[in-house]
């Protein structure tokens, strides 16, 4: 039994967002219980691990103030804890390190290959995707390369859990070559946003999708599928909200040509009470994603009772619940879209597929944390696999 998890926070800290794995990092600290006490560490290159202010996890856990940049007000934040460290006594008794972040960094990647055996037993590694190495398409050519040196962290280790059955089988049959691998699938949650049970209203007409802006997540394609709309003469609004990254080219290109659309309603960055605002207005959210780690944003709006039109194969979290509350296209050309959309905007079809939704089971962000504290502090005592299918709301 461990008395201090350390955590690993070194990509939250350096940027602070609020979707994807740094949302699972936030939720694991709010939500943390014990029974060791969970410490915030970063790497730095000189240094190896170093010990940041408990604050820091305060920090972490609250609004920005409103307006401007959120992450950058997060940083300014930040940047005073950052600078108070200390180094890290890895090999101090009754303590573990936790990772819950995907990282690339070859120093940090280095750090933890090249840790004493001693010391690696007590590293946990929560592992999310390998999306650069099966899809390599999604990407700019030579990520897969350069991605290369996590899997030998990981090849390194023995302490992996996994957010998905996609994801353990994955790194079984295609990255170690190893039947019967050992490690927990823990599922995530779905109640981060602390968003109020929705219900159907026809005045709800406006659609969302939420996440990381690239190619894989196809947000061009949803921008497409809403100008066929518009040129229809159909009345409906698209929020985009997500960080839009340098190679998605076509969305930067598409979001320019409609800056001037009334009913496109695009931003980087907002803090969990606009994002609240923005859902407690929409018809349905939109996600379809062709390739993903897991797929957090359905799953948020599945739990708040709103339903999703979605890919029908490629994203984990969908293959941990019903079919329910969702539209599930078998091609996301915009044309396919835009008829889910239409169909949506049938307010009788629309009734029906949000009672659907608000039947769906989605597993917490408490229930996460909790068997993610078993596997490190009492992993004798850890349920099996088929067992951590979830507390349900």
């Amino acid at each position: 039994m461990y008395d201090i998890v350390y955590l690993d926070v070194t990509e939250l800290v350096a940027k602070p967002l609020r979707t994807g794995i740094q949302r699972l990092e936030r939720e694991l600290i709010r939500h943390w219980a014990g029974p060791a006490r969970l410490v915030p560490v970063r790497f730095q290159d000189s240094r190896g691990l170093v010990e940041l202010h408990a604050d820091v996890f305060t920090l972490l856990n609250e609004d920005p103030p409103p307006g401007g940049d959120v992450v950058a007000a997060e940083r300014e934040r930040l940047a005073p804890y950052l600078r108070d460290a200390r180094p890290l006594e890895l090999a101090k008794p009754g303590s573990a390190v936790l990772v819950p972040e995907l990282f690339y960094d070859s120093a940090r990647c280095s750090f933890y290959e090249n840790l004493p055996m001693e010391l690696k037993a007590k590293t946990y590694f929560f592992v999310h995707d390998f999306l650069p190495h099966l899809h390599p398409e999604n990407f700019p050519q030579g990520t897969a390369v350069h991605c290369m040196s996590y899997l030998r962290v990981l090849r390194s280790s023995s302490n992996c859990s996994f957010n998905s059955n996609q994801t353990r089988r994955d790194f079984g049959e295609r990255i170690v070559r190893r039947r019967n691998l050992q490690g927990p699938v823990v599922p995530l949650g779905g109640d981060g946003l602390g968003l109020e049970r929705q219900s159907f209203s026809i005045d709800k007409r406006g659609f969302t999708v939420i996440g990381t802006i690239e190619p894989r997540k196809q947000v061009a394609q949803v921008i497409r599928a809403f100008a066929l709309l518009w040129k229809k003469g159909v009345n409906v609004e698209l929020d985009v909200v997500g960080f839009l990254l340098s190679h998605a080219t076509a969305e930067q290109e598409l979001l320019a040509a409609f800056a001037d659309e009334p009913r496109l309603h695009y931003r980087a960055h907002v803090s969990d009470d606009e994002l609240r605002s923005i859902l407690r207005k929409v018809r349905a959210t939109i996600f379809v994603s062709k390739a993903e780690g897991f797929g957090i944003p359905p799953y948020e709006s599945l739990y708040a009772g709103i339903p999703v039109i979605c890919c029908d194969r490629g994203v984990p979290s969908l293959d941990l619940i019903s079919r329910s509350g969702q539209i599930r296209l078998d091609d996301t050309e915009p044309a396919s879209i835009a008829n889910a959309v239409e169909a949506l905007l049938d307010d009788e079809t629309a009734r029906r597929v949000w009672e659907e939704a608000a039947r769906v089971s989605i597993p917490t962000w408490q229930s996460f944390a909790d068997q993610i504290a078993n596997w490190v502090c009492a992993a004798d005592t850890l349920p099996s696999p088929q067992s951590l299918s979830a507390s349900i709301r």
